[in-house]
């Protein structure tokens, strides 16, 4: 009965979908084998007076070296990180300001803000497998409205405000945190526009009622792509990817030391969201996540363009 329930109200939102934000912000993007290291290396360096960086992981010697560096010329390094994790920081942790995520969820988000001008963000750890052997991606921003949100997000974690303890932002712009901000409903009624073509990149997919609602699409002659983690989504019991795969053209990658660790949806050459946002319940309800919805041609089109150039090397 529930299961037919959330299909009818599938249904209602494939043919009254709600309007999303349009987004006018430019972002800098890069992906896995485009300069993602050096462009990463090179943001930490730029900073000049402070540096926040809220992070899962933080273990790549060049990252760590890059920050002491920091921490010697003066900037204040601030650090949020994933409690499991924070003893890769070392003896870097009797140098900068450091706050570990609590216990309900994992502190899954990664982002760094410099000087409060400048947000990197995206897909990637900052361990050296994410910088060099997963596919990954990363954007840099600097419009304002970009940096204020995630630097209000920054203060809340650094001031102990995590899952279900933050408010929702008034003003959302196209971004949203987990979970306060409701990524999902915003992933849903993206997903509710689509007419023709939806180009899925993620890690780990078993959220079901994302699988049911890609199924309703497919009934309605939208063409499913979806490129999966081959681990992830053929190693777990909760992978939704037998469900898909009688729906949608389903790949999965053929990395041998990496991961897809991708998280994007680009529906109709019109939108994208991306971040760090995996299909899974955790991801909406226990976890530290963002999504960011983008309109911006040239944004959607790199995404699109990078969705192809993995379809085509798993062939």
């Amino acid at each position: 009965m529930r299961l037919s329930i959330f299909l009818f109200l599938c249904a209602v939102l494939f043919v009254c979908p709600s309007c999303t934000t349009t987004d006018t912000v430019r972002f800098d993007l890069y992906f896995l084998n485009a300069s993602i290291r050096e462009r990463t290396l090179g943001f930490i360096e730029g900073a000049t007076v402070s540096l926040d960086l809220c992070v899962y992981d933080i273990s790549d010697p060049e990252v760590l070296r890059a920050l002491a560096g920091k921490v010697a010329q003066g900037v204040a390094v601030r650090v949020v990180t994933e409690a499991d994790n924070l003893a890769e920081l070392g003896l870097l942790t009797r140098e900068l300001e450091v706050v570990v995520d609590d216990d309900r969820g994992l502190m899954h988000c990664k982002y760094m803000i410099a000087d409060g001008k400048q947000v990197w963000g995206g897909s990637t750890n900052l361990t050296k497998t994410s910088l060099d052997n997963h596919y990954n991606d990363i954007f840099i921003a600097s419009d304002p409205f970009i940096v204020r949100r995630f630097q209000n997000h920054f203060e809340h974690c650094m001031n102990g405000l995590f899952k279900g303890d933050r408010p929702s932002a008034q003003d959302k712009g196209s971004i949203y945190f987990s979970p306060e901000d409701l990524p999902f409903n915003a992933l849903m009624n993206l997903l509710s526009s689509a007419k023709e073509e939806v180009l899925i990149g993620i890690y780990a997919f078993s959220d079901y009622r994302i699988a049911h609602f890609l199924k309703v699409l497919s009934a309605h002659g939208v063409k499913i792509y979806v490129f999966a983690d081959r681990g992830w989504n053929q190693g777990s019991p909760y992978s939704q990817s037998v469900e898909v795969d009688q729906y949608a053209l389903l790949r999965y990658d053929l990395l041998e030391t990496g991961l897809m660790h991708h998280k994007f949806i680009v529906v109709d050459r019109s939108a994208v969201l991306f971040g760090t946002y995996n299909f899974t319940a955790s991801a909406e309800t226990k976890n530290d996540e963002y999504l960011i919805l983008s309109r911006e041609a040239s944004v959607v089109e790199r995404f699109r363009q990078r969705f192809f150039e993995l379809w085509k090397a798993s062939e």
